[in-house]
């Protein structure tokens, strides 16, 4: 256990994480990767996540840990969930790794959060979570209250200020333990996205990488969503920009 370096790719949702865990994470040789995937999403993972901090006790951390730890022929472990980032408790999240694993090396796929709400707007109106009629604005958070669960709307915007949360993240971790990679190089270069990932972990790019995979273009806007409010998050998130 003491040799082996875990690394944590904790997203955001809608950076090419899926097609990451997907088509990417599972080829890599030379580590373990243990999910999530779309067939795989280990219990263990949702609890590290979700599991409230009463539960997530000394016997908890323990039991995650020896999840983490049970293919301990690998010198190299990779974890992958979106869900350290889509909560709206992005502080409480690193706390909750860094309990588990203090030295862990982390992974950050950011996207322009203009795209990025769009994208998860989309999405909740494909899979029905919220209904039709629901504007893009009627689903977005601008305040500074993700504790308050009673008003707070699906979209907190700002779980996408990088300006913040990167660099929290690398203070936590120390700077040379944080990959960030913007979903920007995803669309323009796939490849070399994945190799700077690789390089990272310090593994080769996989080879019979699926291309046509990936959803990289930005999403496609819907009469449902007016320009109005893409001025609206635009002029909201002028200051979330973090330079990889």
């Amino acid at each position: 256990m003491r040799n082996t370096k875990v690394y944590v790719h904790i997203g955001y949702g809608r950076t090419g994480t899926t097609w990451l865990q997907n088509n990417v994470f599972p080829k890599i040789g030379g580590i373990f990767f243990h999910g999530k995937t779309q067939e795989n999403f280990p219990d263990w993972i949702i609890d590290w996540s979700y599991l409230d901090r009463f539960h997530l006790n000394v016997e908890k951390i323990k039991q995650i840990r020896e999840n983490i730890y049970s293919c301990n022929r690998h010198e190299k472990i990779l974890i992958s969930s979106e869900s350290f980032t889509q909560t709206g408790f992005i502080y409480d999240q690193m706390q909750r790794i860094s309990l588990v694993v203090p030295d862990a090396k982390i992974i950050v796929t950011i996207r322009d959060p203009v795209e990025i709400c769009i994208s998860k707007y989309l999405r909740m109106l494909n899979v029905g979570i919220i209904s039709k009629d629901q504007k893009l604005m009627d689903v977005c958070d601008f305040s500074n209250r993700p504790l308050d669960l009673s008003r707070r709307n699906r979209l907190y915007v700002n779980d996408f200020n990088y300006r913040l949360i990167v660099p929290f993240i690398q203070k936590y971790f120390g700077e040379k333990n944080v990959l960030v990679v913007d979903h920007e190089l995803l669309a323009r270069d796939p490849m070399n996205y994945v190799e700077l990932i690789c390089d990272f972990i310090g593994v080769v790019p996989p080879s019979g990488i699926i291309m046509d995979k990936v959803n990289c273009s930005p999403p496609s806007l819907p009469n449902t969503i007016s320009n109005e409010e893409i001025a609206i998050l635009r002029n909201a998130t002028l200051d979330f920009k973090f330079v990889c």
